[in-house]
């Protein structure tokens, strides 16, 4: 047995799932622009705090579908 397939071998139940669901769209929100700086500032943290309340909202539910290398990754990225 290849390392490939110790890799894959438990993601083969969820990568055969894929095909049997139907996979979410996403559509980004619009993006608040100026061409002054310091109006930039306030939407730009505006944006960041949606973004922390939107992953504070997922930890809880990857945490109930015990799905906790996502909860991870958003550690890891500097995300949560």
């Amino acid at each position: 047995m290849s390392l490939i397939d110790v890799t894959a071998d438990p993601l083969m139940p969820e990568v055969a799932s894929i095909g049997r669901m139907e996979l979410p769209s996403v559509t980004p929100k619009p993006v608040r622009t100026s061409k002054n700086p310091k109006d930039m500032l306030p939407y730009d943290l505006d944006n960041e705090n949606e973004t922390i309340r939107n992953y504070r909202d997922r930890i809880p539910q990857c945490e109930a579908l015990g799905e906790y290398a996502e909860i991870w990754n958003f550690f890891a990225q500097g995300r949560g």
